[in-house]
């Protein structure tokens, strides 16, 4: 019966591992984030802040938040700086969120922007879709580069570097260079912790199993 309970405990705590550490769904506003133009050319500086809606429905589902295009720079999100800070216990997890933007050149760009103090993490992605376009970007290597065009790959020690300074996240709105600008839409951000090993869970649970044993004896 106590083996029993602790499997149960076991199972719950896996279970809940694997959840949302961090989630903004917009229903009820903008949550802290804004619109920001950074210089894509150079190391990511911010030049401006611009202009974000935010609408109560029509997201996926609930509120969302979206802006247009406004700039010959690079036009993002940025998410409330109450999620910097040293975030190495992210890495092996994943960034989720929904996009949706009305033109698009069907070319790969950055998707997400993580920065530090002294190097740059870029995620491409293709274009999303007129509708909302579920997004995933794996918080590991391959696939993260230090350039806005990517092609300097990021390595693993590199991006546990960002993790642990992490000074901005940024998610991009610029899916097409000709007119007509672009409308933009986000929902449904979420960072998500590492998933256990199964082999790390089965070795816990076998050292359960055999402390159960000894009690009887």
């Amino acid at each position: 019966m106590k083996l029993g309970v602790m499997l149960f405990a076991l199972c719950t705590l896996a279970s809940a591992s694997q959840g949302n550490i961090l989630n903004y769904g917009f229903d009820d506003g903008p949550n802290g984030w804004r619109v920001v133009v950074l210089n894509h050319e150079g190391n990511f500086e911010q030049l401006g802040i611009g202009e974000d809606r935010w609408h109560s429905t029509g997201g996926n589902p609930g509120g969302y938040i979206e802006t247009q295009d406004w700039s010959s720079s690079w036009t993002c999100f940025r998410a409330p700086n109450t999620v910097v800070g040293n975030r190495l216990s992210w890495y092996g997890g994943s960034i989720e969120f929904d996009l949706r933007t009305d033109y698009a050149d069907n070319l790969a760009r950055p998707v997400v922007l993580l920065k530090s103090a002294g190097l740059n993490a870029c995620y491409q992605a293709v274009a999303p879709r007129p509708t909302w376009t579920h997004q995933a970007v794996p918080l590991t290597t391959p696939g993260w580069t230090k350039d806005f065009g990517g092609n300097i790959p990021v390595t693993d020690s590199e991006l546990r570097q960002v993790l642990e300074d992490l000074t901005g996240i940024y998610v991009g709105t610029e899916w097409q260079i000709s007119p007509p600008q672009e409308t933009t839409g986000l929902d449904n951000f979420s960072i998500s912790e590492p998933v256990p090993e199964p082999s790390a869970l089965l070795a816990l649970l076998c050292g359960l199993g055999g402390l159960a044993r000894l009690r009887k004896r």
